[in-house]
């Protein structure tokens, strides 16, 4: 584990060392290093470099690189849950196995939930699934529904809801 680390340092001083060149920043990332039956690097980074560059970077064996866009892809929910899986590994204890870049990643700031649903409204509409949308719309009527999702959560025994609904507001392009 402490020569996977080393090696991704080195890498990321590699990474940053040519983004200089190019006048860019040093790169905004975020990594995990999972232990399969070997070790491998799961990294989320910011654009800058060809994948080319990239490859020549690494130069430790096989590397798939992808490109997402961000504003068109909706992949990057799946690609943190791959990334965050739990793996029935041995770990060192007191080790963590995730790094991210320091000084330039911006943390989001915590919101507070302003929800109009009480447990007795979300019960409702998890046993009276067909009319989610309807009354999501209801109660937030600047929105249009998009899909939901519902989960249970084992530890405290409540259900979630998850909506994705889009402001009904247009879009002033500049």
């Amino acid at each position: 584990m402490e020569t996977a680390e080393k090696l991704c340092k080195n890498f990321f001083r590699r990474i940053n060392r040519a983004r200089k060149k190019k006048g860019l920043e040093n790169a905004k990332y975020v990594y995990i290093i999972e232990e399969a039956e070997r070790l491998h690097l799961h990294l989320v980074m910011d654009n800058g470099l060809s994948k080319q560059e990239m490859e020549l970077k690494w130069g430790l064996g096989f590397s798939h690189i992808q490109t997402l866009n961000y504003y068109k892809d909706e992949n990057f929910i799946g690609i943190c849950e791959y990334m965050v899986k739990e793996r029935k590994n041995i770990r060192l204890k007191g080790k963590k196995r995730w790094g991210s870049s320091k000084g330039n990643l911006v943390l989001p700031k915590p919101s507070k939930n302003r929800t109009k649903l009480s447990r007795k409204k979300v019960m409702d509409m998890v046993l009276n699934q067909d009319f989610i949308g309807e009354r999501l719309e209801r109660e937030y009527p600047q929105y249009q529904f998009k899909e939901v999702e519902i989960r249970y959560n084992d530890w405290n025994g409540l259900f979630y809801i998850y909506a994705r609904m889009q402001s009904k507001k247009q879009r002033i392009r500049r």
